[in-house]
């Protein structure tokens, strides 16, 4: 019997790799002749570069780069032949400010930085993975790095954040030069860049802003639409997955003339998923919550219409499966779904601390049943 184990991270307690480690295990645990391949992957926000680093031949590269608060840190990419693959978590990630986290003054500025010293190391083309950040600055600050300049009323050049977005009077992108890089943006997101769908109202609370907040936060993108629009001749605010990683995919495609895919698609390339469907029994994949927003693109929804179409079932395990319907999961291609928090836990210190636990016993259940 094969299995492909093919998960993506669950957020907060599990890694991708670790996941797969342990459904793995339990898989040769239960079935010592079974035949697993471990694919532990991502859809473009956390985990996307090491996911290309375990496919592909390529090589790490460090780089000293500033956080959201503008400290110095140390990230990494990766370079495969003439292209590199960044991570903007890496630079401006949630989990760089963790217990401190506020998207209004958070800024994008060390994901330009990362940018800025992959094309001086020579690459065609960059994937930048979308994702898992603390910001909503509309991508301004990678610009700043670049070479934009963003001016006030006063006409003092500055770094704008979330809400200082509003401040901006007019923009000068002529000493912005890629040296004609292609950037193409890997996204799970669907979301505009401002409104009911947009980077504020769908994730700022989660990066520290209040209720209160969302509005001034979304007025401020607004805002910075208007103005890049008169900078550039292009208004693609309402482009699905502008608003991916606080703004990040906007600036992107106005200013550096880069796109968006979807990110799961172009990883399923990389890792081979398809030549490995063709004599698997099963898919297990998994991730930390499943609800109705992971039926647009995210990793999951990608695996199971793959899978679907090649005829194999698949097992989701998931920290959470909430809102959603048998039949929408079967409609994707999942035969099956389980919980691991099988605790029912809501603390979530408690959560991550039985976390390997609970998935390594959810695999032995699931593989019970399998074998009956």
């Amino acid at each position: 019997m094969k299995f492909i184990v093919i998960p993506d991270k669950f957020k907060g307690t599990l890694t991708a790799e670790e996941a797969s480690e342990i459904i793995g295990g339990e898989i040769k645990n239960f079935m010592p002749n079974a035949t697993v391949v471990k694919l532990p992957v991502s859809d473009g926000g956390e985990g996307l570069t090491d996911t290309f680093l375990r496919a592909l031949k390529g090589k790490k590269v460090h780089v000293k780069v500033n956080n959201p608060f503008m400290e110095e840190i140390t990230a990494y990419y990766g370079i495969f032949e003439d292209y590199a693959v960044i991570e903007v978590a890496s630079a401006c990630g949630l989990l760089l400010v963790s217990g401190r986290a506020n998207t209004k003054i958070a800024t994008t500025y060390g994901v330009g930085e990362m940018i800025l010293h992959a094309i001086n190391s020579g690459v065609k083309k960059i994937f930048l993975g979308l994702g898992g950040t603390s910001t909503t600055d509309g991508g301004a600050g990678l610009m700043v790095a670049l070479g934009a300049k963003f001016y006030d009323k006063n006409h003092m050049n500055f770094i704008p954040t979330g809400v200082s977005l509003s401040d901006i009077s007019y923009v000068d992108i002529s000493g912005v030069d890629i040296k004609g890089v292609e950037i193409t943006c890997l996204s799970d997101s669907l979301n505009e860049l401002y409104g009911a769908n947009g980077a504020s109202f769908v994730y700022a609370k989660q990066k520290g802003a209040t209720e209160e907040d969302l509005p001034i936060l979304d007025n401020a993108l607004r805002h910075f639409a208007e103005v890049t629009k008169t900078a550039t001749g292009k208004d693609l605010s309402s482009v699905k997955g502008t608003g991916s990683a606080g703004g990040i995919g906007f600036s992107v495609l106005s200013f550096l003339g880069g796109e968006i895919k979807g990110g799961i698609g172009e990883v399923l390339k990389i890792v081979g998923f398809e030549n490995h469907l063709k004599d698997a029994d099963f898919v297990i994949t998994g991730e930390g919550k499943f609800d109705n927003q992971s039926l647009f693109g995210k990793t999951v929804f990608g695996i199971a219409t793959v899978a679907k179409k090649a005829g194999v079932p698949v097992i989701l395990l998931a920290g959470a499966i909430k809102d959603i319907t048998h039949k929408s999961l079967v409609d994707i291609g999942i035969t099956s779904a389980f919980s691991i928090n099988r605790g029912s836990r809501s603390d979530f210190n408690d959560i991550i601390k039985n976390a390997k636990t609970d998935l390594k016993e959810t695999v032995g259940s699931v593989l019970g049943l399998i074998m009956k």
